[in-house]
């Protein structure tokens, strides 16, 4: 995994719990081998991507448990 690679699809600020850290990383990792997996290009296909994103969502949920009613909600409004 690349530099770069990593860089593209971080959004999040630094981290400073390696727990954290490290789950971030995999999903990462997660987002970085599916779209090649897939062949998904910058510009699509859409529903590819919403797939991955999904299922990095659902993690994130998971992870985050002091957020995860919100995020859940958030989640529901984004499926419908």
């Amino acid at each position: 995994m690349s530099v770069h690679q990593i860089r593209k699809h971080a959004v999040l600020p630094p981290i400073i719990c390696r727990s954290d850290k490290e789950f971030l990383e995999s999903v990462q990792r997660y987002i970085i081998t599916e779209t090649e997996r897939l062949g998904c290009s910058e510009e699509g296909p859409a529903d590819e991507y919403y797939i991955i994103y999904r299922n990095v969502f659902d993690k994130v949920i998971e992870h985050i448990t002091a957020y995860k009613s919100i995020l859940t909600s958030i989640k529901k409004e984004y499926d419908a």
